[in-house]
C-alpha cells in the first residue's frame, strides 16, 4: 500500500527545526537514539547543518534501525504528526548511503563558511514557496562532494510539498510524457525549469506524489505512454492497492 505518513512527519520536524535554529538542531541530533557514531556527531555544534542532518536520518540503514531512529527523532524533536510503523518500508523517499549522508567534511581543512551557507539555504527552502537565490544554490551544488541528485533528494525530505529529486527516477520515467524535459539538469536554472515542467505534466499532483509515480515506472509497478497511465489509490479503507 502507498504510503505518504513521512510527508508531514518529516514537514513538520523541517519546520520545528527551521524555528529553533542552530542550538536546538546540536542539541537535539545528540539525543537521537542510532545516530551514535554517525559522521554528524563527530562535528562541533557550530559545524552541524540540517542538509547533512536530514541525508542522515534518511540514510540507507536497516529498516529496523531506520524504524528506531525516527521513532526517536520524532519523540526528541516532539514531532505531533505520527506515521505507520508496518508502512515504513513501502515510504518512496530518498535514502543516502550511510557513508555519504554529509554535505561537508566538518573538520579542520573545511570551509567555516560553508554550515552557514547550507543553513541559508535550508530556510529559504523549508517556506512554502521558496524564492530561491540561484547563486546560492549553484554554490551549495559546487561542494565537494555534492551533485544534483544528492542535493535535489534532500530539498524533496525538507519540503516535499515544492521539490522533486532530479535523480536516476527522471530521465527514463519521463521520456513518454515529455521528451523536451530536462531530466539531469546541471544548475539552479535547469533544476527550476526542470521542476515547473514537470508539475505542468501533473497538474494538482503534489511531488511526492509524482515522485511515487515515476518510482512505480522505474520498478515496472505501472504501465505508461503519452496518451493514458496507471493510477494506483486505495479505497473504501481497504488495505490493497487497487487499479
Amino acid at each position: 500500500m502507498i504510503s505518504y505518513s513521512w510527508v508531514p512527519w518529516f514537514r513538520e520536524l523541517a519546520l520545528n527545526i527551521a524555528a529553533g535554529r542552530p542550538k536546538l538542531l546540536a542539541e537535539k541530533a545528540k539525543a537521537i537514539d542510532g545516530f551514535e557514531g554517525r559522521g554528524l556527531l563527530k562535528f562541533s555544534d557550530d559545524q552541524i547543518d540540517p542538509f547533512s542532518f536530514f541525508c542522515t536520518l534518511a540514510a540507507d540503514v536497516t529498516a529496523e534501525n531506520r524504524l528506531r531512529i525516527l521513532r526517536s527523532a520524532g519523540e526528541v524533536f516532539a514531532i505531533k504528526c505520527g506515521f505507520q510503523d508496518f508502512q515504513v518500508k513501502e515510504w518512496t523517499m530518498p535514502n543516502a548511503r550511510a557513508n555519504a549522508s554529509l554535505f561537508h567534511n566538518g573538520g579542520p581543512g573545511g570551509d567555516p563558511k560553508t554550515p552557514k551557507m547550507l543553513w541559508h539555504l535550508f530556510l529559504q527552502a523549508v517556506k512554502e514557496e521558496p524564492a530561491f537565490d540561484g547563486r546560492l544554490f549553484d554554490q551549495v551544488l559546487g561542494i565537494k562532494g555534492v551533485a544534483m541528485a544528492r542535493l535535489t533528494q534532500t530539498l524533496f525530505l525538507i519540503n516535499p510539498f515544492y521539490f522533486l529529486p532530479a535523480d536516476r527516477l527522471c530521465p527514463g520515467p519521463l521520456a513518454p510524457f515529455a521528451r523536451g524535459v530536462n531530466g539531469t539538469p546541471k544548475d539552479h536554472k535547469e533544476y527550476q525549469d526542470f521542476l515547473e515542467a514537470v508539475k505542468r505534466l501533473f497538474p494538482m499532483c503534489r511531488p511526492y506524489e509524482i515522485n511515487e509515480f515515476l518510482d512505480g515506472i522505474a520498478k515496472e509497478l505501472v504501465g505508461a505512454n503519452p496518451q493514458c497511465f496507471h493510477v494506483s489509490t486505495n479505497v473504501h479503507g481497504g488495505n490493497e492497492d487497487h487499479w
